[in-house]
């Protein structure tokens, strides 16, 4: 499935409406414009997210808004930018602290500015943390140039991340374990309906690969993991998730 196009609609900073975007927007487009909108959500500042197929409804929902002499009174609306590309930092030692770590990754940019940390995820060794940081273009290109980095005189693995989410229950992407709306689990070994950790088969089948050739018609190879980096639908994901971010 494509990635939608999003539009931002906030109220008016010199507004002193009382009615809800929500209610705004209601009112605004009217169901004979048919805008086809896939998604419609609530963000910070009182605002509303909304997702549609098509560049061409978004600009229909634009022209509405900056139409409508009452709804550009009351409010505004813009086009979320792409985020800037993030790298990991591998088995970090719980007791380092931000400082130290920042005042690393400086000596191998050239500006020293400090990194966004977005967040930290459990290390493959006990008591440590992997560290996801994002970083500005020019940042993340100077760092991807490394395989490893010192922080306090310990070499660690750097490289890029990619924001792609898939459940470790039935397989597929866009989603994890805790808002899974399967009941029984898909195998990431041998695609059958068992949970990847009591496998003992021999036999790989990807069932994200298998599903995409029988329902899609494509010619995926399927004789691999569900894991595997080299997968052809994990490629397509990490595809659509570069398209998001900054690297120009």
């Amino acid at each position: 499935m494509r990635k939608p196009h999003t539009i931002i609609v906030y109220p008016a900073k010199d507004s002193s409406e009382t009615t809800s975007v929500e209610e705004i927007l209601k009112n605004t487009i009217r169901p004979e414009a048919n805008v086809k909108i896939r998604e419609f959500r609530k963000v910070k500042n009182q605002g509303v997210a909304v997702s549609c197929d098509s560049v061409k409804d978004i600009q229909s929902i634009i022209s509405k808004l900056d139409g409508h002499n009452s709804a550009k009174e009351k409010v505004s609306h813009r086009i979320p930018g792409k985020r800037h590309p993030s790298i990991i930092l591998y088995d970090l030692p719980n007791t380092i602290t931000d400082q130290e770590v920042q005042e690393a990754l400086k000596t191998y940019t050239e500006d020293g500015k400090n990194l966004r940390t977005r967040f930290k995820l459990k290390g493959r060794k006990p008591d440590t943390s992997h560290w996801v940081m994002e970083a500005a273009r020019k940042h993340f290109l100077q760092l991807k140039r490394f395989r490893k980095i010192a922080v306090n005189w310990i070499m660690f693995q750097i490289k890029e991340f990619f924001h792609v989410k898939r459940c470790q229950f039935c397989q597929a992407f866009g989603h994890t374990r805790q808002n899974c709306k399967y009941t029984v689990p898909n195998c990431g070994i041998c695609a059958d309906r068992h949970s990847t950790s009591y496998c003992r088969s021999n036999f790989q089948l990807c069932i994200n690969c298998e599903e995409s050739n029988r329902n899609s018609g494509t010619n995926h190879n399927i004789r691999h993991r569900a894991t595997d980096l080299s997968c052809p639908c994990y490629k397509k994901e990490i595809k659509a998730y570069k398209r998001t971010r900054d690297y120009l």
